[in-house]
């Protein structure tokens, strides 16, 4: 029998309180919402396919109807400052009813008014699903799901676009991702019909004049690629859409920066006839996010290697990450990713008498604190890296002592934080487990 006498120890350090929430006031769209796009941690634009423009500017705590325009389907959006930006419709034959030809608006006034982009040269875009904006004077934009396909860009802040018909040798292009403004990646797929489509990614590093594919899937697995994510310069991963009945369904990873891709599994158990695996999103190269329409989201901690179901939105379609602290997501309805610093020390301004008992521990603890009046109560459990474990109590209490208990099976000798949170007030403290 060992025993390694520990002393409690009281943390007085930053912790990462890592959470998904939903905005309360976003709007509630029967579908989805498509795409949104936020400037900072503050300020951004959600829009959908049923015409809606929607501003935030206190990071999702309220949100402003900007536009509605029920003919005309919405389907991206992006920004490059705080005044003009541009929005990517469907167009016609794409969504039912779509009767607007436009395919693509500008703002220059944060979205207070929008106005046909039409100094177009080139063949003229059917529609816009994914927009990409490099800089104040470099924009892509891609289009559409169902076909025909076609890539716009400007150089000169929308002043001018040039649209270039890629069907050949694409079928759909959904998404779009620049590094620069002459290298990045599009997405989508080839084929000729929607039982034939085989997913396909190209790459430019000369600003669209030369395309290479990057990824295609000759094999018989049926979809297309919709939506790109790079958290990092080299890492990044596409959501895949699958066109066929089948028992798996994967997204790709690239881990230098698009010039090469590989499937990795992201379910094996579908319940839905055609899986469509749609939103991805990752704040990190290893921690990220993937659901789509009718199936529920994942979470992935390890880069892609296993995924692990998650409450999150619905109808998941697009991730926007703002900084390593804030993210957005949107599907049904929106939100919000807060991974912000947050001050635990030892001192509280009630005499909590926070401490779990007995410490070390070698299978369980249990974990005795006093509330000084009624109220909602979480202990959050993490690990010796600050990685979550799990959440050991999350309910109304009422005032006086209470009790958790925590254990583990002993794998090692290690320690675990736990983060009791009251009152929006947060204190940590440690508990050692040793093998006895």
């Amino acid at each position: 029998m060992k025993f390694i006498p520990v002393i409690l120890i009281f943390l007085q350090l930053p912790m990462q309180a890592q959470t998904w929430a939903l905005l309360e006031n976003s709007p509630t769209n029967d579908f989805r919402h498509d795409d949104l796009f936020f400037i900072n941690a503050d300020t951004g634009w959600v829009v959908n396919v049923d015409g809606y423009i929607y501003k935030t500017t206190d990071g999702g705590e309220h949100f402003t109807e900007q536009l509605y325009q029920p003919e005309t389907s919405f389907r991206c959006i992006g920004f490059a400052n705080a005044t003009k930006g541009w929005a990517g419709n469907l167009g016609p034959g794409a969504w039912n009813p779509t009767s607007d030809t436009i395919p693509l608006y500008q703002t220059n006034d944060g979205g207070a008014s929008w106005q046909p982009v039409i100094n177009i040269s080139g063949d003229m875009p059917k529609g816009i699903c994914g927009i990409n904006v490099v800089n104040d004077s470099v924009v892509y934009a891609v289009g559409r799901v169902g076909g025909p396909c076609f890539i716009m860009k400007t150089i000169d802040g929308g002043e001018s676009w040039t649209s270039v018909n890629f069907n050949p040798p694409a079928y759909y292009l959904i998404d779009c991702k620049f590094f620069s403004a002459d290298t990045g990646v599009v997405a989508g797929c080839t084929g000729t019909d929607f039982i034939n489509e085989k997913i396909a990614v190209w790459r430019t590093v000369n600003g669209g004049e030369t395309w290479d594919l990057a990824y295609h899937d000759s094999s018989t697995y049926n979809g297309h690629s919709w939506k790109l994510d790079f958290p990092s310069r080299l890492v990044g991963y596409a959501s895949i859409e699958s066109s066929c009945i089948c028992d798996t369904t994967p997204v790709l990873k690239t881990i230098d920066g698009g010039i090469t891709w590989e499937k990795q599994i992201w379910d094996t158990d579908f319940e839905a006839i055609y899986p469509y695996q749609q939103g991805i999103g990752f704040i990190s190269e290893t921690t990220g996010w993937c659901g789509g329409f009718g199936i529920a989201a994942k979470e992935t901690i390890d880069g892609g290697e296993t995924w692990t179901p998650i409450p999150f939105v619905a109808n998941f379609n697009r991730f926007r990450k703002v900084n390593d602290s804030i993210a957005y997501a949107c599907g049904e309805r929106i939100w919000k990713f807060s991974n912000q610093p947050t001050h635990i020390d030892q001192s509280f301004p009630w005499d909590l008498h926070l401490e779990n008992v007995p410490n070390p521990f070698s299978f369980s603890t249990t974990i005795h604190y006093t509330l000084p009046h009624a109220g909602h109560v979480s202990i959050h459990i993490y690990d010796a890296a600050g990685r979550p474990v799990k959440i050991l109590l999350d309910t109304f209490q009422p005032a006086g002592a209470q009790t958790a208990e925590l254990s583990f099976p002993h794998t090692s000798n290690s320690f675990y934080i736990y983060v009791l949170k009251f009152d929006d007030v947060l204190i940590a403290r440690k508990a050692m487990m040793v093998e006895q």
